[in-house]
C-alpha cells in the first residue's frame, strides 16, 4: 500500500512538472489580437493555451501558460509590440449624445478622431511599439490671403532592429493623403528606437523553460529515490543496521 502511494504521488508530481500549472497571462483581448499573440507565443516555443470567453459583442480571449514562462512571454510580446494600445474610432468620438456641439468643438473632435485613426493604423506596422499622430488643421477663413497650412507630427517608438527608417516616406505619404489639404512636406516623422529586440526563433526562448524542466525532473528523481529507499527499509529489504560479526579471540 505504501509503495503504491509513493508511486502515485511521484506520478502526480511528474505530471505537474511536465504540464505546468497554467496561469493567466492576458485576458479581455479581442479575437484578432488574441490570435496574433497566441501565434507569436506558439512559434517561439511557449506552451500557451487560448480560451474564448463570452459571446457576441462581449466575446473576448484569454491566454494562459505555465507560471514559470510568464515573465519571458511578456518580454517576447513586448518586443513584438503586444498587447496593442486601443484607440478611439470615429464612431466612438462622434457618437450621438443628444447635445449640440459648437463648430469649434466639432473641429476639435474631428482632429482628435483623425489623430486616433492614423495612430491606430501606424501602430499596426511590424516593429512599431508606440505611434502617435498630432495634427494641426489649417487656420484662417477662405478670404485669408496667407492662411497657415495644416501640419502633422508623427512620433514612432519602434523595435531597434526593425527597418522603420526605410518606411519614413511611406508614413509621410499615408498621413498627408489622409488629411485634406495637408502637404507631404508639412509632415514630420520622429523615430525613436527602443532597447527591445525582436525574438524570431524558438531557441532564444526555450533555454529558460528547459532549465526549469530539468530542475523539476531532477528534484522528482531525488524524491523518488528517497521514497524507494524508505520503502525498502520499511519492507526489510535493506537492513536498518549492518550487523558485524563478533571477533572471537583466539585462545
Amino acid at each position: 500500500m505504501k509503495k503504491r502511494q509513493i508511486w502515485r504521488s511521484g506520478l502526480c508530481l511528474l505530471l505537474l512538472l511536465l504540464g505546468g500549472c497554467k496561469t493567466e497571462l492576458y485576458s479581455g483581448l479581442s479575437q484578432q489580437e488574441g490570435n496574433e499573440m497566441y501565434a507569436i507565443l506558439r512559434s517561439t516555443g511557449f506552451n500557451v493555451e487560448m480560451e474564448v470567453l463570452g459571446a457576441g459583442k462581449d466575446q473576448n480571449v484569454r491566454l494562459k501558460l505555465p507560471e514559470q514562462q510568464v515573465a519571458r512571454a511578456i518580454s517576447v510580446l513586448q518586443r513584438q509590440g503586444y498587447p496593442k494600445q486601443h484607440f478611439a474610432t470615429m464612431g466612438d468620438i462622434f457618437a450621438k449624445d443628444g447635445l449640440i456641439s459648437s463648430p469649434t468643438e466639432e473641429k476639435a473632435r474631428f482632429i482628435y478622431a483623425i489623430s486616433q485613426e492614423l495612430s491606430h493604423t501606424l501602430s499596426n506596422i511590424d516593429g512599431v511599439l508606440v505611434a502617435r499622430v498630432h495634427v494641426v488643421m489649417q487656420e484662417g477663413d477662405k478670404f485669408d490671403k496667407n492662411p497657415k497650412p495644416s501640419t502633422a507630427s508623427v512620433f514612432i517608438k519602434y523595435v531597434e532592429d526593425a527597418p522603420i527608417e526605410t518606411l519614413t516616406p511611406k508614413i509621410k505619404a499615408l498621413v498627408s493623403n489622409s488629411i485634406l489639404g495637408l502637404d507631404y512636406d508639412q509632415v514630420s516623422v520622429a523615430l525613436f528606437p527602443s532597447s527591445l529586440k525582436r525574438i524570431t526563433s524558438p531557441e532564444e526562448v526555450s533555454n529558460g523553460g528547459m532549465m526549469y524542466l530539468w530542475a523539476g525532473i531532477g528534484a522528482l528523481l531525488v524524491l523518488l529515490l528517497v521514497g524507494a529507499l524508505y520503502y525498502a527499509v520499511r519492507a526489510g529489504w535493506i537492513p536498518r543496521k549492518i550487523q558485524t560479526p563478533a571477533i572471537q579471540k583466539l585462545a
